[in-house]
């Protein structure tokens, strides 16, 4: 179902988003949230704990991915739930996210090759998160 004029409201991150587009917003976004206390506490319980019985440690290891999962049919529905102009901003805001990180991982492998320092991918990642974010910014100031 798609909103009329009168019907899209709100400021920020939501800004012209329908009723049902913001609450799909809203469970996406804390689904992400989850998703990164797991893996920062999944992270943090595996390197202090070493001693950990091992179905313990695949346990940990395994929470933080079913939970990524679970963000990211979240983010599938709020594409769904959003109209044409919002999900043609998020798509190419993923896109360029997307590209973005893998010229960084590629790239930064070869300056590895080259000598500089070895980083963790994750490190890569943020790479992906903070162009995508960039991507959404741009598109939605574009489009207002």
């Amino acid at each position: 179902m798609h909103a009329t004029a009168t019907e899209v409201t709100g400021t920020g991150c939501d800004a012209g988003l329908s009723p049902e587009a913001r609450q799909s917003q809203s469970r996406a976004s804390w689904a992400v949230v989850v998703w990164g206390l797991a893996f920062l506490a999944s992270t943090l319980a595996l390197s202090l704990g070493p001693n950990l019985p091992p179905a313990l440690r695949w346990v940990l290891a395994a929470v933080p991915s079913l939970l990524g999962v679970v963000a990211i049919l979240a983010y599938v529905l709020f594409l769904r739930d959003t109209d044409e102009l919002q999900r043609k901003i998020q798509v190419e805001a993923l896109a360029l996210g997307f590209g973005a990180g893998l010229v960084a991982m590629q790239g930064y492998r070869l300056l590895e090759r080259a000598g500089a320092p070895r980083i963790d991918v994750n490190d890569l990642g943020i790479v992906m998160v903070l162009v995508f974010a960039a991507g959404i910014y741009s598109g939605r100031r574009r489009y207002s």
